[in-house]
This record gives structure tokens, C-alpha cells and sequence, in this order.
């Protein structure tokens, strides 16, 4: 007799398993985390590049951190006073909201600050961002740009045309408005013509440590 499909076990795909896997080795990596640094920091930011901030890890070669879903972070450290893995620790889960990311380090408070209020490198802007200037491009040659590249300007909306060869502005253009919002297209230009209109920078939400929570604003809390 066929088997009914109600008694068939229906396998877990590799994708699904592995995120759960991922989702608790970042508890227990939090948790472990927790004992063994001093101080516990929340941080904040708008726009992530992977190559900038590996290089803000390397700056920091003996101390951890985590980006993840605010979620699993949570769970780690307690979102209630009765589930908190220390003393007060459910007060960090209440801050992890937005785009955001944990340090453990053991580096002393005004030395970490420091750094966070120091800390700020240039970048290409990306769509959604607000132009901080006005950017035109005259008729005429346009330099910096191989014929190959006509067509992609073209399709990012540039009046360009091959003139012997080479890439020609046939009217002025203004690439974008300072003040407005950046389309995917006024983005990838800027990135372009080499042009940065963002800053990546880390702002520090709060600090926990020795049972203490501690917001920026200097409120102090048991």
C-alpha cells in the first residue's frame, strides 16, 4: 500500500540548516563574547561597505565584533530582564534597532570613544543619498572615458556621442542637484567620474559594562 504523504518526512534543505547553524554559532559566539571582554559597545551606521569596514577590523585586531540581524543579537544577550545573559545586558537588545552592530573590547572607554568620534572616511554615494553638491558636465570632449564606455553613459542618461573616436558631451548636463536625492543612475555616475559625496562613519549608541548600561547622552542606568 502507497505510503500516505502525510508520513513523509520532508527534508530541511542545506540552505535552511546552515542559516540556523550560522544563527546559533553568532549566540554563542556573543554570549562567550560577553564573559570574556570588558566593556560592550552599540554602534550605528548608515550605508555598510564590506572593504571599508574590514579595515576598521584591522584596526581593532584583538577585540570582536558583530554585524547580524538584530534579532538573533537579541536573543543573545536577553531581550527581558528574565531571559538576559548579565545583569542588565537586556538593556543593549533595546538598542539594537536600525542598522546596527556590536564591539566587545576590552580598551578603555575614552580611548573607544576617541576613535568612533575621530573615525570617518570618504565614500561614493549611493542611491537614496542626498547630493551635497551640484555636479555639470560642459559640452564637449569628455576626458577620463574610453570609447568602449559610450554606450554605458548613454544608458545612465549622459547626451554622449563617439566624435572620432573619443566621447563627446553634445549639450550640457547636470549630473546632480545638490540637495536631492541620488537616483541608482546619478549614483553609479558619480562613481564614475571618481566623484565622493558620503562619509562612512560609526556612531556610538551606548555602552555596557560591570552590569552597567550607559547611553551617549551620559544617562547611566543599573
Amino acid at each position: 500500500m502507497p505510503k500516505s504523504k502525510r508520513e513523509r518526512v520532508v527534508p530541511l534543505t542545506k540552505t535552511e540548516k546552515k542559516g540556523r547553524e550560522a544563527k546559533n554559532d553568532m549566540i554563542d559566539l556573543v554570549r562567550q563574547s560577553l564573559q570574556e571582554y570588558d566593556s560592550l559597545y552599540v554602534f550605528s551606521f548608515d550605508l555598510m561597505r564590506t572593504k571599508l569596514f574590514a579595515q576598521v577590523r584591522k584596526e581593532w585586531p584583538s577585540d570582536r565584533f558583530f554585524l547580524g540581524r538584530n534579532k538573533v543579537m537579541q536573543v543573545a544577550l536577553g531581550k527581558t530582564q528574565a531571559e538576559e545573559l548579565a545583569p542588565g545586558s537586556h538593556n543593549i537588545s533595546a538598542r539594537l534597532q536600525g542598522t546596527c552592530g556590536l564591539l566587545f573590547t576590552n580598551k578603555p572607554d575614552a580611548e573607544v570613544r576617541a576613535w568612533f568620534s575621530s573615525y570617518s572616511v570618504r565614500d561614493f554615494a549611493r542611491s537614496g543619498c542626498v547630493a551635497e553638491s551640484t555636479v555639470e558636465l560642459p559640452e564637449g570632449l569628455l576626458d577620463g572615458f574610453q570609447h568602449t564606455q559610450e554606450l554605458q553613459l548613454r544608458k545612465l542618461g549622459l547626451p554622449t556621442k563617439l566624435i572620432e573616436g573619443k566621447v563627446c558631451m553634445l549639450h550640457e548636463h547636470t549630473v546632480c542637484t545638490e540637495g536631492r536625492p541620488l537616483t541608482p543612475e546619478q549614483a553609479t555616475m558619480l562613481q564614475l567620474l571618481d566623484m565622493k559625496q558620503s562619509d562612512f562613519k560609526l556612531e556610538l549608541v551606548c555602552r555596557y559594562s560591570d552590569g552597567q548600561f550607559e547611553t551617549l547622552d551620559g544617562g547611566l542606568d543599573e
